[in-house]
């Protein structure tokens, strides 16, 4: 009896551990296909409510392209440089293209635009300025939001992509696992490990064609 509680606490620990890793460790494949857009070279917008993924999803792509040059908002010292000289960034892409192969194009991802409206009127003018060699990645919270504000939604020089919350095409589900255990990857484990035992269906046929016919009543 003693074997079997040390057998069932170690199967727990090493479930624990394992949710840990998958915490920190997984990626979902979404729908929206980003390489895609990075292959035309043409520049876009990728809108999304926090938390939805869209810097996860723009990284992930960008990192199969690389080189690319990314500009966080969101870190104090980016956004403290940028809300006060805008133009910084045409020092920036002007630098880079000058070290690029004539080949190759400069990828610049923004992330958080919204938080810097007026960066959008210098991306405008690079845009047209170096039109084939700059392509511009911009991430927001809101389209509406600039929109408000007045910003410069770059005048259809820019595809305006959208990325929604996970959608059931985009998870893996089994409902009775699901109801019993979660969604998680390690739930697979727990499964493997024995600690979780497909309850059996109790729903029969019969059962439903009397719900069908009580209802009908």
């Amino acid at each position: 009896m003693e074997t079997f509680c040390y057998l069932r606490s170690f199967k727990i620990a090493l479930v624990l551990l394992l949710c840990l890793y998958y915490k920190y460790n997984m990626t979902l494949i979404r729908n929206l296909n980003i390489s895609k857009y990075l292959d035309t070279k043409d520049s876009f917008f990728l809108f999304g409510a926090r938390g939805v993924g869209k810097t996860s999803l723009i990284r992930t792509a960008l990192s199969e392209v690389r080189p690319y040059t990314e500009i966080n908002l969101l870190q104090a010292r980016e956004y403290r440089t940028f809300i006060e000289n805008p133009s910084r960034l045409a020092d920036i892409v002007e630098g880079k293209l000058k070290l690029l192969p004539k080949q190759a194009i400069l990828r610049i991802f923004i992330d958080e635009v919204q938080k810097v409206p007026p960066l959008l009127d210098e991306v405008h003018n690079l845009i047209s300025l170096y039109e084939g060699k700059v392509q511009f990645i911009l991430t927001g919270s809101s389209a509406r939001k600039l929109k408000r504000q007045g910003a410069n939604l770059l005048a259809g020089r820019a595809a305006v992509l959208h990325l929604h919350p996970l959608i059931s095409d985009e998870v893996a589900l089994d409902l009775m696992r699901a109801l019993h255990i979660g969604l998680h990857r390690f739930s697979k484990m727990v499964i493997l490990l024995g600690l979780y035992r497909s309850p059996p269906m109790r729903f029969s046929r019969q059962d439903f064609l009397r719900t069908v016919d009580s209802s009908s009543v």
